[in-house]
Order: C-alpha cells, then sequence, then structure tokens
C-alpha cells in the first residue's frame, strides 16, 4: 500500500480501537449493579459475575485465534464490535443474575478480540510502516513475525496470561476455596502485580548493569 492508503488504513484502525476502548460504563459497573436498578448483592457481584469474565475469556481465546486462521481477521473483528455493543445491551436492560452473567460471558468473546485487532494492523500495513504502525498502536516483536503468525504469537501470550489469572480468581474468589472479601482480593490482586513488577525491574536493572558493563569490556578488549 502506498503512503495515504496506510494512513487511511492506521486511521481507521485507530478508530476502531478508540471506540472499542471507550467504556464509560465499566469504571461504575459495581455500583450500577449494586444500586436500586439492579439490585445485586455484593456476593453475588463478586462471587457469581466478575469471575465469569476471566473464565469465558480464556475459554474463547482459542477459538478466537482458530477463527481467525480460518475466517480471516475481519469477520472476527466485526464479532468483537458486535459483542460489545450487545454487552453494554445485556447490562443495561437485564434484570435476572442470568442475563447478567451472560453479558459478562459475552465481554469476554469481546475482549478475547482484541489479539485479532492488534494482529491484523501487522497484516494490512506494508513492513516499510511497521515502525509507524507500532508508534501509533505497539508491539515491536511483530517485526520479527511472519504474517500468518502474528495472531498465534499474541494470543498464546494472552492465553498463558489469562490462564494464570482465572487460576488466581479461582482460588481468591471461590467458595470452595479462600472465598475471601473484596478488600482481601485488592490486597492479594496488589501483591501479585508488585510481585511481577519486582521481577522485570530486576531483570531490567540486571540487563543494564551486569550485561552491560560485559558489553562494554567485550568492546574494549577488541579496540
Amino acid at each position: 500500500m502506498d503512503g495515504k492508503t496506510t494512513t487511511a488504513t492506521l486511521a481507521l484502525l485507530c478508530l476502531y480501537g478508540f471506540f472499542k476502548d471507550m467504556r464509560p460504563a465499566v469504571p461504575f459497573l459495581t455500583p450500577f449493579l449494586r444500586s436500586d436498578l439492579k439490585n445485586f448483592t455484593a456476593e453475588e457481584v463478586d462471587n457469581e459475575i466478575y469471575p465469569l469474565l476471566s473464565y469465558s475469556w480464556m475459554g474463547f481465546l482459542l477459538l478466537v485465534l482458530l477463527a481467525a486462521d480460518f475466517v480471516r481477521y475481519k469477520p472476527v473483528l466485526v464479532v468483537g464490535g458486535a459483542s460489545y455493543v450487545a454487552t453494554s445491551v445485556l447490562w443495561l436492560w437485564g434484570e435476572r443474575l442470568e442475563v447478567i452473567q451472560i453479558a459478562q460471558v459475552v465481554y469476554g468473546l469481546a475482549t478475547a478480540t482484541e489479539t485479532v485487532y492488534f494482529s491484523y494492523i501487522y497484516v494490512v500495513v506494508d513492513e516499510d510502516h511497521y515502525k509507524k504502525a507500532t508508534g501509533y498502536i505497539s508491539f515491536q516483536v511483530a517485526r520479527l513475525l511472519s504474517v500468518g503468525r502474528y495472531a498465534l504469537v499474541f494470543g498464546c501470550n494472552n492465553l498463558l496470561a489469562l490462564a494464570l489469572q482465572a487460576a488466581v480468581v479461582a482460588i481468591v474468589v471461590d467458595k470452595d476455596m479462600l472465598n475471601t472479601g473484596i478488600r482481601t482480593q485488592f490486597l492479594i490482586y496488589g501483591g501479585y502485580f508488585y510481585m511481577l513488577a519486582a521481577i522485570f525491574l530486576f531483570k531490567a536493572v540486571y540487563t543494564l548493569t551486569v550485561d552491560g558493563w560485559n558489553d562494554s569490556w567485550a568492546k574494549r578488549w577488541e579496540d
């Protein structure tokens, strides 16, 4: 594609991403579900509604990756956009617990298609414009991949992350496991992310110091 076509394509993809990620209701979903309009209890919201998102997300992700291989990217993105709309409709007009649970499952399908969205960006953009696309979106690793493997690599990363997330949620929230309160859940999740941050920080410091010094001394000996 030429420069104008690439710019137009990226503009459309960024517009899709903007509307996809514009979810003003999400920060207020908990008070909305527990208000007089929906009248769900805290236990129902924390233990019977929210955990379904992680489980459905992980389950749909593999199906989405397979679908992207068979029907390609555009139909999957259309399904993802329709799922976001359906989720909002179910949240707004759903009254029974089962309907809101279905909304979370549909939301899981919608979020599972995000991997295909990020992969599709590098399919429609020429290799010469990867740097520009990455500046708009992200994922430098795409430079090292063939076109047919974008969704697979990004999807496998998400699948592993979701599997770990689902395991943590099951242990922390499930009635047959720890069954902790909402405050304890946040403490556990926060500790989990602090642990990950510490691991990555250690790796970064190690790379900048030990590996950096080794490379510096190696270059001096070569000179």
